[in-house]
């Protein structure tokens, strides 16, 4: 082999490793996937409760949500998702957009504690009923 071969095979085994590297450290962790349903009459969802599987700070931590709605109205419907009874919530999100809405949570979570997470509508049109709603819960 050359030694321009050489040096050629050592660049790129340097940014093989690298990429490895870098991949690892944007790991997504996926923690939880949450069905939920807001019936016209009730304002927010039921809890559903899920344990973190790693630690996360501040700005790392974020859902993905949709969610559709029947017996809709003439004004569009929103609902927001927190991740504990304390934690923060996330703007608001539009329903019937066909596509899941990222959205950042800002609250830290730490790894193996239980964390129960709820959906609420944000406008007051209680005869809409929310429905399909979707949230995957995730960290970088």
């Amino acid at each position: 082999m050359s030694k321009t071969a050489k040096r050629i095979s050592v660049i790129l085994a340097v940014l093989l490793v690298m990429a490895m590297l870098m991949t690892t450290a944007m790991a997504i962790t996926f923690h939880q996937g949450v069905s939920w349903t807001i019936p016209g009459a009730n304002q927010r969802s039921r809890e559903h409760s899920w344990k973190a599987k790693e630690s996360a700070i501040v700005g790392k931590v974020y859902i993905d949500t949709k969610a559709n709605t029947v017996q809709v109205g003439a004004e569009d419907t929103f609902f927001k998702v927190a991740l504990n009874e304390s934690g923060a919530a996330c703007s608001q999100v539009k329903c019937n957009l066909g596509y899941l809405s990222r959205r950042e949570i800002a609250m830290a979570i730490t790894k193996d504690r239980t964390y129960a997470t709820y959906s609420w509508r944000v406008d007051p049109t209680l005869n809409t009923d929310i429905v399909d709603g979707l949230t995957n819960i995730y960290n970088r």
